[in-house]
């Protein structure tokens, strides 16, 4: 269970069955530097599609298909499950993101519900993770443009040989979360999750990244 209620003067979270008292100046800080992450895209993804089986019962398209299709529909490279390593260090295989957007410079990684905060809070950290392996490891970049190469041909290469060689404008790690909006009508994710992706930020600043969270219906 995941969730947060205002009883009497205080503010309860619980997270994973564990309940826990929030400090007011806390909570607010973390909601306002909460929305300092959030962009919009100028054309907002497709949503989540759902099939019904012939009882009624419905389910929604699969992490995989959605990322597949909305690589197709914008020009992204689809690097979903495809790892990258470090040549040399041990156990260093990532995966760079989900969808790469060459001319926009981004990594995009996507996640499918915003609802389990222990699974938001990983999924923050594999992108942060990626990110700070290309930062640390010039070679990575290497390995990326023989992937995307290898995937999405040398005309695409070549445009990421471009971009890479581009100083002037930054990489960014962009979070795209994928569900249903809540009875507000409002996207959000779990409050601890948000201290998750704070943290992430912050450490994506020491490297120069930029950190970006989004929401698709």
């Amino acid at each position: 269970m995941i969730g947060s209620i205002t009883y009497e003067v205080g503010r309860y979270a619980i997270n994973e069955g564990e309940w826990y008292r929030v400090d007011e100046l806390f909570k607010n800080s973390i909601e306002e530097n909460f929305q300092t992450y959030i962009e919009q895209w100028e054309v907002q993804p497709a949503p989540l599609r759902k099939y019904y089986d012939a009882n009624g019962n419905g389910r929604f398209q699969t992490e995989a298909s959605y990322n597949a299709e909305i690589a197709a529909a914008r020009g992204f490279v689809l690097i979903d499950t495809r790892l990258i390593q470090i040549p040399g260090v041990q156990r260093s295989d990532f995966e760079a993101c989900d969808l790469l957007d060459i001319e926009g410079k981004r990594f995009i990684h996507v996640k499918k519900s915003s609802r389990r905060s222990n699974i938001l809070s990983h999924f923050f950290k594999q992108g942060s993770n990626s990110a700070q392996q290309f930062s640390r490891f010039p070679v990575a970049w290497d390995q990326l443009t023989e992937l995307v190469g290898n995937i999405a041909g040398e005309e695409a290469a070549e445009r990421l040989r471009a971009a890479i060689a581009d100083r002037d404008r930054p990489w960014k790690v962009e979070f795209v979360i994928a569900d249903a909006p809540r009875q507000t009508g409002e996207f959000n994710i779990p409050f601890f999750s948000k201290i998750s992706l704070r943290d992430e930020a912050i450490n994506l600043r020491r490297w120069a990244i930029t950190l970006v969270y989004a929401s698709s219906a």
